[in-house]
């Protein structure tokens, strides 16, 4: 039998068998010693017998409620049977806990039963929680919810927090869903209603689940909120060096003075391009060429030639130019 089926099978029971017994103990419809001693009796039994193992204990728990209902009247026993199966019903509800939790959430259900057949204070019932999936949200890969499994989940029973780096919190506990006494979940996913809370805050960040704990507030789950991947600025580097003019140019001859002359070259960057070099290659004459000045913003080569009386010289200029690094900016990221 499942182990949660179980659970409430014990706990449903016990609590009929209270609501059964009249004040002398004797339940309707028998006769002979006090039923609710005989309960009383059965319940520490158990109890003491689970607390001091650590496997058997469901067994212990089928016993208890074999014991119980053979005791009980008729109409007891019946219940029991319809409760039975109602909780194989509820089969499809996962309790994600391990066996020593559950062994010690029953031992604190049973120490609350004890308490009412004998006239105690009942303990108070806390929220339990025994594991939390996931436990830890990418912001990149959110899942639909976050999913809290253990015990006594009901509305005021918890209280939900956001927290972010700068030390704000933000209740979230009204957004919390109670599938079940043993499940409760908060939505994260894209676009859910607590975007506006937890989107793009900054870290570190962490939803927190508090309950009452001795009389006291206590974190009882702790769930981190990693950010997200963002998409960046994409840039293209630039390309290659290519030659985009090629010119000769030169001065000379002059019969009667020396030639000395500083010419232009190129005048305008292509579009999308940038200036990168220059170069000049004498190709015939007796003078010389070399470069006076190189402008890179209007992708301008100036180049002086020189060049005695009779005599002239001649140069090839070339230009080269690449393409310039594009950047596309980073697209929105709609929630880091």
């Amino acid at each position: 039998m499942n182990k949660s089926i179980i659970v409430a099978i014990l706990l449903s029971a016990a609590a009929l068998v209270v609501v059964a017994c009249t004040g002398s103990g004797a339940v309707p419809g028998t006769t002979g010693p006090s039923i609710a001693d005989t309960v009383v009796q059965q319940i520490e039994s158990t109890r003491d017998a689970i607390q001091n193992q650590s496997v058997g204990w469901q067994q212990a728990l089928r016993d208890l409620e074999a014991s119980i209902a053979d005791d009980a009247s008729s109409i007891i026993r019946n219940d029991v049977n319809a409760i039975t199966q109602r909780a194989i019903s509820a089969t499809s509800l996962e309790v994600k806990c391990t066996v020593d939790f559950l062994r010690d959430r029953v031992v604190e259900e049973l120490n609350a039963l004890l308490a009412k057949l004998t006239g105690q204070t009942i303990p108070p019932r806390r929220a339990w929680v025994c594991n939390t999936i996931p436990n830890v949200v990418a912001m990149d890969e959110r899942p639909h919810a976050v999913e809290f499994f253990g015990y006594n989940f009901t509305p005021g029973s918890v209280t939900l927090r956001f927290h972010d780096g700068t030390g704000a919190a933000t209740d979230l506990t009204n957004y919390l869903t109670y599938p079940s006494h043993y499940n409760m979940t908060v939505p994260v996913g894209s676009g859910s209603t607590i975007d506006s809370f937890i989107c793009n805050k900054p870290g570190p960040r962490r939803i927190e689940l508090t309950a009452q704990v001795g009389g006291t507030s206590a974190v009882v789950s702790s769930i981190s909120l990693v950010d997200r991947n963002c998409p960046t600025s994409v840039t293209t580097p630039p390309g290659p060096a290519e030659q985009t003019s090629l010119v000769t140019g030169g001065v000379g001859p002059n019969l009667f003075k020396n030639e000395n002359e500083t010419l232009n070259y190129g005048g305008s960057c292509k579009p999308g391009y940038e200036y990168v070099d220059c170069t000049i290659q004498q190709v015939e004459g007796n003078g010389s060429c070399q470069i006076a000045q190189e402008i890179a913003s209007s992708c301008t080569c100036k180049v002086n030639f020189k060049a005695p009386p009779t005599q002239s010289v001649r140069c090839e200029v070339r230009i080269f130019q690449r393409k310039k690094a594009v950047t596309q900016p980073a697209p929105p990221c709609q929630c880091k």
